[in-house]
């Protein structure tokens, strides 16, 4: 949640989510990215936070 309020409207990608909390498995991350987050785009998804 710290990394898509320090980004804000810009958004971030799957792996700038992976290298900020340096975290071995990448499904786990997308899976609470998925869950808790919105997201903009197909194959290149940017999170944002729900508003």
């Amino acid at each position: 949640m710290e990394l898509a309020v320090i980004k804000g409207e810009e958004g971030f990608t799957l792996q700038e989510a992976i290298q900020w909390c340096e975290a071995e498995n990448v499904y786990s991350v997308r899976r609470i990215c998925n869950e808790f987050l919105e997201c903009e785009g197909q194959r290149y998804k940017r999170y944002y936070l729900k508003t």
